[in-house]
């Protein structure tokens, strides 16, 4: 597994249900090993303008990324989480995509865009 990667991962659901979802990894983090990720969802309505980034099946690129549907990776939804729970890579995103994501984590993170509204 490595950062861009999309893998399913066993992911608690807001009922106290746990399901396998598909996340983005962003990186193994130091120390124990657990991987910082972003979710994946396919309710692409909900997705916030110049923040989320949507993923179109369209694009000769989103066959690659293993997704079934279109999707967005939700840059709100980081979750920190250990290896035991990811299930299998699934696919990954290409070099631009990865880039932009960075660009906004980062860009919000050092207080150089204001925050994404809903």
């Amino acid at each position: 597994m490595r950062r861009g990667d999309i893998a399913l991962a066993v992911l608690p659901q807001t009922d106290g249900e746990e399901k396998s979802r598909p996340v983005l990894l962003l990186g193994q983090l130091p120390g124990y090993g657990d991987w910082l990720v972003l979710g994946i969802s396919s309710q692409v309505a909900k997705a916030v303008d110049d923040w989320d980034l949507k993923l179109d099946p369209t694009l000769p690129e989103f066959r690659d990324t293993g997704l079934k549907a279109q999707s967005i990776v939700r840059l709100g939804f980081v979750a920190t989480i250990p290896s035991a729970r990811i299930r299998g890579v699934i696919g990954a995103l290409p070099k631009p995509s990865i880039e932009v994501i960075a660009r906004r984590l980062g860009d919000f993170i050092a207080g150089r865009k204001d925050d994404p509204k809903p």
